[in-house]
């Protein structure tokens, strides 16, 4: 064998040897990282709610969010789609209010639903609004524990301003969305 093909062999060798190495250290680190940080997969799950299909709709989307007092959030495009609330009670079981449920010219709530400072629920539709190509929506509580339904923005409004949201929103440190 010539002499160029053993460096050759021996430089890709050790090119070899450190990029597995380099992927064992990744994932030793990852790994502690996770434990240390409590971000491990859990071990075991419960369930908590299977959608009917029915008033309680179906396909949810994105991952619900969590209130201070440890109540979820999402929605749900199945049918029309709905904005819902889970809360936890005293014997661990919950139960399922849906605060909003679309009407069909407006389905399609993708994204899921983001905390405003407001304790409103915003999100947005992939369809519906003045101009067909949906919006983003507000979801407030009232008083006798009712919410509410308003349309703060109708994507389609301006050539730039993208149309048909399949994602969810999100706030900036000065409270724009």
């Amino acid at each position: 064998m010539p002499a160029a093909w053993r460096v050759q062999m021996k430089t890709s060798n050790a090119i070899a040897r450190f990029f597995i190495c380099f992927a064992l250290v990744l994932i030793a680190i990852m790994f502690f990282v996770s434990n240390a940080t409590g971000t491990a997969v859990p071990k075991s799950y419960r369930l908590i709610h299977t959608f009917t299909g029915g008033s309680d709709g179906s396909l949810p989307t994105d991952i619900p969010v969590l209130d201070a007092a440890g109540n979820l959030y999402g929605t749900s495009d199945g049918g029309c789609g709905n904005v819902f609330k889970f809360t936890r009670r005293p014997d661990g079981s919950w139960v399922q209010t849906v605060l909003y449920s679309f009407d069909c010219s407006a389905a399609g709530p993708y994204g899921g639903v983001v905390f405003g400072r407001d304790g409103s629920l915003y999100g947005t539709t992939t369809n519906g609004g003045t101009f067909g190509q949906g919006v983003v929506y507000k979801v407030s509580p009232n008083s006798d524990g009712s919410w509410s339904y308003r349309v703060p923005y109708n994507f389609g409004a301006a050539a730039n301003d993208g149309i048909n949201s399949y994602s969810g929103l999100i706030f900036d440190k000065a409270g724009n969305l």
